[in-house]
């Protein structure tokens, strides 16, 4: 089966949860990065059994911005259902990624559809910047559920105030009564 065609302004339903759905549209290629489709996502959610007008949907918050290789094969995978569609992209301006460089070291920085630039390291000012990679869907959908690129566990914003030995277990595993130093 071949993935069904999209277009830019494309317009995406998403099932988070059996009840809840959200929302995402393809507004860019960007041939900064291996000619990757940019998706916005939005932060509104919905009931499943709601029709909401895509002119409202698309004038909702962005929650984020991301790069993927593979929107068709969303429909195919049933991760997302078409929608709607829509004339209205929103700005490329605020839309900047950031990826490390593994071959040069430092980071790679650009800006949609603009040419991308080295630094050593990351300016303060792109650190909450869009991860660059193209991701695949279910990766998507994964950050839309949980907040997080993959299903693993962030021991960082997971664990705040643990000790290192409950981070490194986890502190769900640790019984309640030991006590660690």
């Amino acid at each position: 089966m071949r993935a069904p065609q999209t277009r830019v302004g494309d317009i995406f339903e998403i099932p988070i949860t059996p009840r809840i759905k959200r929302y995402m549209q393809f507004i860019l290629v960007d041939s900064s990065c291996l000619g990757g489709w940019c998706i916005r996502v939005f932060k509104k959610e919905y009931a499943s059994e709601d029709k909401p007008d895509m002119e409202d949907v698309i004038s909702d918050k962005v929650d984020f911005y991301c790069l993927t290789y593979a929107i068709g094969h969303g429909v195919l995978d049933e991760l997302w259902t078409k929608a709607g569609k829509s004339k209205e992209l929103g700005s490329f301006d605020n839309i900047v990624f950031k990826q490390k460089d593994i071959i040069h070291g430092g980071w790679r920085i650009w800006r949609a559809r603009q040419e991308v630039k080295h630094y050593k390291t990351l300016p303060k000012k792109y650190v909450k910047a869009s991860k660059g990679a193209l991701l695949a869907p279910m990766s998507v959908v994964n950050r839309i559920r949980t907040g997080r690129w993959m299903d693993i566990p962030n021991v960082y914003d997971d664990y705040k105030g643990a000790s290192f030995f409950e981070r490194l277990a986890g502190a769900e595993f640790i019984p309640k009564e030991l006590k660690i130093i």
